[in-house]
């Protein structure tokens, strides 16, 4: 699918769980969150190398940052190791990935049909600092669960892993910054969330030592409650993996929801439950296509409880997958391949009718699911978009660039709407993209990294 193209912040430890109502009304079950504390002197030191190319092209570190439980940890990265003094940092923000396999720091494993394996080939070429965080829930953390889409928390890790990046160079490999040096980001689809989020954290914290003057963004997920809107309105989910990456990011790391007991199960359907996703996703060994076409063969069972809707080009149209439909039907009259933008499932399958009827409704109840767990759950979606708060862009800044497909099927354009209508053009550099041809998430992806070095000319 994209493998090809590829805070919440608490001291867990020191701060305990208050009770009053973050909602408007006196509710003893919300807890209260304390602010995030500023970036520390502990964070982005670089710890050890973990692996070296015997060229001398590349190095996995361990480095330090804050973790998801509020504890400074040892998060992992790949750098790619300039020749001579760079003039550019160039930091890396990977796609979504569910395969530990498919981490930065295995690059030599990578293909170079991945955003990690094109990117880092680009940085080698311009003699940059290249550096791909992990992410936590990746490399030496895998162990951990991944805080998806948790803004404040991945910006936060990815600038301590730029800043170890920078200190191993010039403290370890002696190799300095060139004069006058500049950094920049570059990601699409979670990437282009991460990317975007980064530059936002550094200069709304008026951050130091990285010199980012942008971020190079492609269709990425700024905005998690518009998101999940959008999916319920269009009644589409053309990745489903996606729906339970949202649930499990927040429920495993959010410090509300695991104040409140908020489970999978309050929020997935019990057919979507029974697909094992969740439990697949913590494995962390299967690929975001290992999981689209598992949850095929799932839909096709009988009596499996969870349908897929799949393209039938004898009929022309989208078919329930199931064991009825794939009896009375040849296998090639099914368009199976790629599977993004060829089958969906719709949003009864992965979310409960309560959550659909709170999003669809205005917070309408149905009282399925308790209503604290869903205001925490929309708490958390709100306040992770990119736009969330008082804080803009300087004006006239244009720090970053936005590129996104009018027709995303997997994240929804309502992404880079939101931007637009919050920040501005005055703040943001435009780049819709608009082509019959290739309009899916997989085919935009394709023409974001062919652009990627001329976006690098703009900044």
């Amino acid at each position: 699918m994209m493998k090809r193209i590829l805070h919440f912040f608490a001291l867990a430890a020191s701060v305990a769980v208050m009770v009053c109502s973050c909602y408007g009304d006196s509710t003893p079950e919300t807890p209260v969150v304390p602010p995030a504390p500023p970036f520390t002197d502990e964070e982005g030191k670089f710890v050890r190398v973990i692996e070296s190319d015997p060229g001398g092209k590349w190095v996995t570190i361990q480095y330090t940052g804050m973790g998801a439980d509020g504890t400074i940890k040892n998060l992992s990265e790949l750098i790619m190791v300039p020749q001579s003094s760079p003039e550019l940092l160039a930091i890396g923000c990977h796609i979504t990935i569910t395969s530990d396999a498919q981490r930065p720091t295995n690059y030599k494993n990578l293909s170079v049909m991945t955003d990690v394996g094109f990117l880092s080939l680009l940085f080698s070429s311009k003699n940059a600092l290249g550096v791909f965080p992990d992410y936590e829930g990746y490399g030496i953390t895998s162990s951990d669960p991944h805080p998806y889409l948790n803004r404040e928390l991945t910006a936060r890790q990815v600038i301590a892993g730029a800043k170890a990046a920078r200190d191993w160079l010039e403290n370890y490999k002696r190799i300095p910054m060139a004069a006058k040096w500049r950094g920049l980001l570059v990601g699409y689809s979670q990437g282009g969330a991460v990317a975007a989020s980064t530059i936002r954290y550094y200069q709304e914290y008026q951050l130091d030592g990285l010199n980012l003057i942008g971020a190079i963004c492609g269709d990425g997920p700024y905005n998690p409650l518009e998101t999940m809107k959008q999916y319920v309105k269009d009644d589409k989910l053309f990745m489903p993996v996606s729906a339970a990456l949202f649930l499990k990011g927040f429920v495993d790391t959010d410090v509300e929801m695991k104040a409140l007991g908020c489970t999978y199960a309050d929020f997935a359907t019990p057919a979507f439950m029974d697909t094992k996703i969740f439990d697949i996703l913590a494995k962390k060994e299967s690929t975001t296509d290992d999981i689209h076409s598992f949850l095929l063969a799932r839909s096709k069972e009988k009596g499996s409880g969870f349908t897929m809707m799949v393209y039938n080009k004898k009929t022309q149209s989208f078919l329930a997958y199931n064991a009825e439909n794939t009896d009375q039907y040849k296998d090639e009259d099914w368009e199976l391949e790629e599977g993004i933008g060829k089958a969906y499932c719709t949003a009864d399958q992965c979310f409960r009718e309560g959550l659909i009827t709170f999003f669809q409704e205005e917070d309408k109840q149905t009282g399925e699911i308790p209503a604290e767990k869903l205001k925490a759950l929309k708490k958390a979606l709100t306040e992770n978009a990119l736009t969330y708060g008082d804080w803009k862009p300087a004006p006239g800044s244009q720090n970053f660039l936005l590129f996104h497909s009018t027709k995303d099927e997997v994240v929804p354009f309502v992404n880079y709407q939101d931007v637009l209508a919050n920040w501005g053009k005055d703040c943001i550099k435009c780049h819709p993209y608009e082509d019959p041809a290739t309009w899916t998430h997989l085919e935009t992806g394709k023409q974001f990294v062919i652009r990627v070095v001329t976006f690098m000319d703009e900044f």
